[in-house]
């Protein structure tokens, strides 16, 4: 069972800078971390798509940490006009191995496909029925498949794994599983259970378990151990 790092994402207090990123990305290689999910920001700490800002966060990673396998985030919020975005990526100088796409996202096939173009394996986020049926219909080969739930009852998440893992039925792309906030330790070990692989990190959740506040090499300690005694 893979556990993905989600290093950021747009959370308050996380890694921002490449410098930041990259010293997390090596503490928490430093603890049997393989693999990151991270989002460029600029200058001023919001997040970017922009090459340059994609450029210097992915270079300073492969200085500090060579052999991370890292993935980035194509997120439509970040840059929503679709011509922007694929302009934008398509400049992109140091490369990521992955890239998620969120398939309900205007877009979402052309920037898959614009990946696979790159040499970039593709991660497809999906939240519902609706965005694995677009992901189904589309037919672009990718590494993962997240899912990747919002909601914040536990029921009603369960709910939405059943409707999603039906819809996908045979396919046979690798699963990852992960929720947000109040249920995002109830989703890792709901991923445990069924043997898909799993993230944490504070672009999720920002406490352990118990409640208490962790920084991301705390998280992935706290995962792995939760990993081990439910196996």
């Amino acid at each position: 069972m893979l556990i993905k790092i989600a290093l950021n994402g747009s959370a308050a207090g996380a890694p921002a800078t490449p410098a930041e990123i990259a010293n997390d990305v090596a503490v928490c290689a430093a603890a049997g971390a393989t693999t990151f999910h991270v989002h460029p920001r600029d200058v001023h700490g919001a997040e970017s798509l922009m090459p340059a800002n994609v450029d210097r966060t992915v270079a300073a990673i492969r200085a500090r940490v060579p052999n991370a396998r890292l993935g980035l985030t194509t997120g439509a919020w970040i840059l929503p006009d679709v011509r922007m975005r694929l302009a934008a990526i398509a400049h992109w100088q140091e490369l990521p191995d992955s890239a998620s796409v969120n398939f309900d996202e205007d877009g979402c096939e052309s920037v898959a496909r614009l990946l696979i173009a790159r040499g970039i394996g593709v991660e497809a986020g999906i939240l519902d029925e609706a965005s694995t049926r677009r992901f189904l219909a589309a037919a672009i080969p990718v590494e993962r498949v997240l899912i990747e739930l919002q909601e914040q009852q536990l029921d009603d998440a369960l709910r939405a794994i059943e409707v999603i893992v039906e819809r996908l039925g045979q396919n046979a792309s690798p699963r990852l599983l992960h929720g947000h906030g109040t249920i995002a330790w109830d989703l890792f070990d709901e991923a445990v259970r069924h043997g898909y692989d799993s993230r944490i990190g504070l672009e999720d959740v920002s406490t352990l378990p118990d409640g208490s506040p962790a920084n991301n090499v705390e998280l992935f300690s706290t995962a792995m151990e939760r990993r081990h005694r439910r196996r």
